[in-house]
């Protein structure tokens, strides 16, 4: 299920075939907010969801986070061993070790968007291990100059269905994006190599059906399927929950149910995948 599929699944709750008290790009934004309290909600789960690596350099001690980086949970250095990053800007001259040595690397602390590793002139190349910050979902219309490897996202406020693209560089690279084929209805698949933010451009491997101009798009969601539904129901009452506008209070509380019931399902399913994982533990074998 791709965002396109989801927006058009909470226009269907709302039972607003088209915009009529809320607008396209205030629906997207409402789904968006409640997809990152979902991401943060898995990521502070057990299980180590949304987790990923990256080699990282120190410069002169100190480790610059990566730009997806939403919170470091794991630093080691080039031979494994764990560097723990558990002690305060405050503990720092406590704890300091001094002279041009990796000894005593085994403390750090966090200071704004970096890593200060507590040994002077600390340079070896460590590997970090973060929860990723997710990209928003977008949807939208693919616009024209749209190609067999190009995709152009909107940009503009062009139409009903408009919901604008990031103008940030690259920030959909890596993403996996659905085109629906607005005359056959077939669904195409691909991952998004590069994203040029001033144009809208998102270049793609080639496409089956050739997306064209008309066509809907969707970015698909990086958190696990299981939590889509409740993505969904959120987002929908939330929406029903609207100021100013007549609703049935029995439509309300039905889809209000479904929400509960939808959140009970995936904690239930979330919560045992593994309850050991909530510290780092490492194990060296020796011949």
């Amino acid at each position: 299920m791709n965002a396109y599929d989801l927006f058009r699944a909470v226009r269907d709750d709302l039972n607003e075939a088209s915009a009529s008290h809320w607008k396209d790009p205030e629906v997207l934004q409402k789904l968006n907010l409640n997809y990152l309290q979902l991401a943060a909600r898995i990521g502070n789960s057990p299980g180590d969801w949304l987790l990923t690596s990256e080699s990282v350099t120190p410069v002169a001690s100190v480790i610059t986070l990566p730009s997806n980086c939403a919170k470091p949970v794991h630093l080691e250095d080039s031979e494994g061993n764990p560097i723990w990053v558990n002690t305060t800007v405050r503990d720092r001259q406590v704890f300091r070790t001094v002279g041009i040595s990796d000894e005593g690397a085994g403390q750090a602390y966090l200071q704004g968007n970096t890593i200060v590793v507590n040994a002077d002139s600390f340079t070896t190349v460590c590997t970090l291990w973060y929860q990723e910050r997710l990209p928003l979902l977008h949807c939208g219309v693919l616009q024209t100059s749209t190609g067999a490897t190009t995709l152009m996202f909107q940009l503009v406020d062009s139409n009903a269905r408009s919901m604008l693209a990031s103008g940030v560089n690259d920030y959909y690279n890596g993403e996996v994006v659905e085109v629906i084929d607005v005359t056959s209805g077939l669904v195409s698949q691909a991952t998004i190599a590069d994203y040029v933010g001033s144009t809208g451009a998102a270049t793609v491997a080639t496409m089956s059906p050739a997306p064209a101009a008309t066509d809907y798009y969707g970015t698909v969601p990086r958190i696990s399927d299981e939590a889509l539904p409740l993505l969904q129901l959120a987002t929908t009452v939330q929406l029903l929950a609207k100021p100013s506008s007549a609703i049935d209070p029995k439509y309300f509380e039905y889809f209000a149910g479904l929400m509960k019931k939808a959140q009970a399902d995936f904690e239930s399913w979330l919560e045992p995948r593994m309850h050991t994982s909530g510290h780092v533990q490492t194990t060296q074998w020796e011949a």
